[in-house]
């Protein structure tokens, strides 16, 4: 197989020449310099143009110490699926679009807790220029200790004192989807406990349990131990978390799934064995997933505005990498609103 060899890199040098300039005037309108006059530098940019001219960021993250690269910081993505989850296309998407806007790109770096310090190399080396963090579910202490490490950041979906941070509402907004079950005839509601598997579960797996726990006790229904069911954050885990309710005997009139993946687990095994929603048995779930107002019934759920907090972190990481080195941290809570759909209330909201 032939292989065409590749022509060489055009410099700023031939710009200069095509556009018959000095090579200082193309470094100024390339560095986007408010030094050259209109005309000059339409003819410089013609002659980029023509010329199918590339910035070398490598050269010039060397000279200036700057990469217009950001990193997305995973650091409970524990295998492969995680990325397949609807969570993550969300969250990575927003932050994508608001960095390329501003000529950033954005690089993706997944671990395990105990590998989330491998970030420090990646500021130490020059790689990157900042960090957006998604640390649902990992320990406090290592959040604590990347925020003080004094580099540019923000965390999304997880409030870290001292750090720049857009987070959700899980709490409150669980207790009132438990609330509108009760309003819809629930007296004993179960709760398919997705990322509590783990013995150190944290962050808003527990903020949701929690939330769950808090609207039975306004609710004054009795906190029923077989009504827990922890689960991991899949469709699967949800429809075998639900067929372990079912097969237990434990007594069911409704169900709250931690994710909407989960709550659709649960949709489908009742439907596998003729019990109808929200006839029999009410479902909702967490997230507001585009899936979830597509299946039969549309699932009632809570809106987590995760594009709305990926959107913020990765704006206040850029005023951060645009100031001059000193900057305020900020964090913003964003409102989780309760959507009614036919798998609580029938044909119509």
């Amino acid at each position: 197989m032939l292989r065409k060899i590749p022509e060489r890199e055009v410099t700023l040098r031939d710009v200069a020449r095509r556009a018959g300039v000095s090579l200082q005037t193309v470094s100024n309108v390339v560095n986007q310099r408010d030094v050259v006059a209109p005309d000059t530098k339409a003819r410089v940019d013609k002659a980029i143009g023509e010329l199918r001219y590339r910035t070398h960021h490598a050269a010039r993250a060397l000279r200036h110490g700057v990469t217009h690269t950001i990193a997305c910081v995973v650091t409970d993505a524990y295998d492969s699926e995680w990325f397949q989850q609807a969570y993550f296309s969300r969250l990575f998407s927003a932050i994508a679009a608001v960095a390329e806007a501003a000529d950033y790109h954005v690089l993706v770096h997944a671990v395990r807790d105990e590998q989330a310090l491998t970030l420090q190399h990646l500021f130490e080396e020059r790689r990157i220029d900042g960090a957006i963090i998604a640390a649902a579910t990992s320990p406090m202490a290592l959040l604590e200790t990347m925020a003080g490490w004094g580099y540019p950041c923000s965390f999304v979906d997880r409030a870290v004192a001292g750090a720049t941070c857009s987070v959700g509402a899980y709490l409150e907004p669980v207790a009132s989807l438990v609330q509108h079950l009760v309003e819809r005839g629930a007296r004993e509601p179960v709760y398919l406990a997705g990322g509590l598997l783990e013995t150190t579960a944290r962050g808003s797996a527990v903020e949701r349990r929690d939330g769950f726990l808090l609207g039975l006790k306004r609710a004054r229904l009795k906190r029923r131990a077989a009504a827990i069911v922890p689960c991991g954050w899949s469709v699967e885990e949800g429809r075998r978390a639900m067929a372990t309710v079912l097969d237990g005997g434990v007594r069911c009139d409704a169900v709250v799934g931690a994710s909407d993946a989960v709550a659709l687990g649960a949709l489908l095994e009742l439907r596998a064995r003729g019990i109808q929603v929200p006839d029999q048995v009410l479902v909702a779930g967490f997230d507001n997933e585009p899936l979830s107002e597509h299946v039969a019934p549309a699932l009632t759920t809570v809106h987590l505005e995760l594009e709305g907090m990926a959107r913020h972190a990765t704006q206040a990481l850029l005023e951060q990498l645009r100031s001059d080195g000193e900057f305020e941290t900020s964090q913003r809570l964003f409102d989780s609103p309760l959507l009614l759909r036919a798998s609580t209330v029938g044909g119509s909201p």
